[in-house]
């Protein structure tokens, strides 16, 4: 742009070149699910004692 002068002593900038933006929409894909699912009842814990000998004691059974 052009820089002039105004009437009170400052600047002011004349903007005289167009800038176009261009966004391309990301399309329809779809996430994909994870191979293993998310809950597995058997690598979860399920026994209190067990859990509890395990915080406790820093080891299982």
């Amino acid at each position: 742009g052009d820089v002039i002068p105004t009437v009170s002593g400052g600047s002011a900038v004349i903007f005289n070149d167009v800038e176009m933006l261009k966004q391309d929409s990301p399309g329809s894909r779809k996430r994909r699910s994870p191979t293993t699912p998310r809950y597995d009842p058997e690598l979860q814990w399920t026994d209190t004692e067990e859990r509890c000998s395990v915080a406790l004691e820093g080891h299982s059974r």
